[in-house]
């Protein structure tokens, strides 16, 4: 992830569900040019794609690049 702000923000990863209540999966603090490594995700895969359909939320205003590898 990369981020132009210079402070420190939290991020916030939610697994997203048609069919039921999004999921909080976690968060990490994160300042510019960090990563955020997410471990043990795989109960979230659901569905009947048996997928995890994972989105960032995030208070940074500032322009914000985040990168998924699976």
């Amino acid at each position: 992830m990369t981020t132009g702000s210079t402070t420190s923000h939290r991020f916030e990863l939610w697994e997203y569900d048609a069919e039921n209540a999004d999921e909080y999966v976690g968060y990490a603090t994160l300042s510019n040019d960090g990563c955020i490594i997410w471990e043990g995700i795989s109960a979230w895969v659901d569905g009947g794609n048996d997928r995890a359909e994972f989105y960032l939320l995030t208070n940074d205003s500032r322009a914000t690049w985040a990168t998924f590898w699976d």
